[in-house]
């Protein structure tokens, strides 16, 4: 029969054989918590991280590009030299570049685009045949990668149809003088907007645009008021433009932040530096005066644009 000192030391083996067992769990459990966070905080780094068009170009000899081009060649609709020199990559990648790319590869829609959008076709798309059009959608489909290109591709095509419709409408409504027309018109202006984009699409990309239409039709109807003193209708003015052209974009202090910025590059502007340290020095303020989340609001602003 086992003594009462051996079955002591057996009773205090067991406990410590249980504790041992229980900090190991401990450990393994803290371990894993931390091994859980920054996997975590690494994947939420790289969900923030958001691309460009330029950022993510894909550039390339243009072989493809130059083989579609003679295809099309010839012909009342063919591509003639002077379109070849206004439709090429370089200007496309110029125009779309700041336009963002989120990590899943989806193109972000905002006001951003809708420069971009300008800045790509303007107003030549009234004039463009379809096969220049198609080239346009060709050298998009070739330099970005999947879902953007065929996301960029159909909203510049929605684009072309948009902007031709946009057209025929101001021969409808041609210059517009009283406030009840101009409301009119621009209530069929948003539904060719919904028409050619969608609501979610057409509210994102001219959010700003509309803001800035609705502005103008109200200093139209204060303007034509009659029934107000001139001093009155001053005041009035002063509203509407605090009301619809004042943005903070959630940013603190933001139009004092602005003007100090915009100060001092105006310093750096009027420098003996060449060009190229003026852009540079531009860049580097910029970086110093916002974060990157506030320079994602701000895009539209083009505030370091020279």
């Amino acid at each position: 029969m086992a003594s009462k000192s051996t079955i002591d030391l057996f009773y205090v083996f067991l406990y410590g054989l249980a504790f041992l067992l229980l900090s190991l769990t401990v450990v393994w459990y803290l371990a894993r918590e931390d091994t859980d966070e920054s996997l975590m905080l690494e994947t939420s780094a790289t969900e923030s991280k958001t691309e460009t068009i330029e950022s993510v170009w894909q550039w390339s000899s243009n072989e493809a590009l130059r083989e579609y081009a003679a295809t099309q060649q010839g012909g009342a609709q063919g591509l003639d030299a002077r379109v070849a020199a206004t439709i090429d990559e370089q200007r496309i990648v110029k125009a779309l570049g700041d336009v963002r790319i989120d990590h899943y590869g989806n193109v972000v829609v905002d006001e951003v685009g809708l420069q971009a959008l300008y800045q790509t076709i303007g107003y030549s798309a009234v004039t463009m045949s379809q096969q220049q059009r198609d080239y346009v959608s060709q050298v998009i489909r070739d330099g970005l990668p999947s879902p953007a290109a065929e996301q960029v591709v159909d909203i510049v095509g929605n684009f072309f149809e948009y902007l031709q419709a946009k057209s025929q409408l101001e021969t409808v409504y041609p210059n517009v003088t009283d406030p009840v027309t101009l409301s009119i018109k621009l209530d069929d202006l948003q539904t060719l907007r919904q028409m050619y984009f969608g609501g979610s699409v057409a509210e994102k990309l001219f959010k700003r645009q509309h803001v800035q239409e609705q502005y103008m039709l109200e200093n139209l109807r204060i303007t034509s008021d009659t029934s107000v003193s001139e001093d009155e209708k001053q005041r009035q003015r002063e509203q509407a433009q605090k009301h619809f052209l004042t943005r903070d974009y959630g940013i603190t202090n933001w139009l004092s932040r602005r003007d100090i910025f915009l100060q001092q590059k105006a310093d750096i502007l009027n420098s003996s530096l060449s060009s190229a340290e003026q852009a540079q020095q531009i860049e580097w303020l910029f970086d110093a005066s916002f974060s990157v989340e506030e320079q994602q609001a701000i895009a539209a602003e083009n505030l370091t644009e020279f």
